[in-house]
């Protein structure tokens, strides 16, 4: 992030994050990837973050946080349209299923 601020300087933390998001997220570092997904979230407008959701489920998803993935694949799939919905309930069953069976094998169900 230095390095960026280098190189244009009075480029704001917000005008990174979701680059570097997207870039963490691709290299597998998905863990470091949230912070900036969040961060990039609070400066969106509400009509233009369903893809920001569905981003950040997908990152919690892969860190095996599913009751965090869920909360933000449903905020997504509230906001698209019912026929583009297969990916994301994919997602919510998979991360269903997931919960359920953690909460099975720790004796709370």
């Amino acid at each position: 992030m230095r390095r960026a601020l280098e190189f244009r300087p009075g480029l704001s933390v917000r005008e990174l994050a979701l680059p570097l998001a997207r870039h963490y997220s691709r290299s597998g570092e998905y863990g470091r990837a949230l912070p900036f997904f969040q961060r990039a979230l609070s400066g969106t407008p509400a009509d233009s973050a369903a893809p920001l959701f569905y981003e950040i489920g997908l990152a919690y998803e892969e860190i095996g946080d599913c009751g965090r993935a869920l909360v933000f694949f449903e905020q997504y799939r509230s906001r698209i349209p019912r026929w583009r919905r297969n990916e994301v309930d994919w997602h919510v069953g998979n991360c269903a299923y997931e919960a359920a069976r953690r909460m099975v094998e720790d004796g709370r169900l």
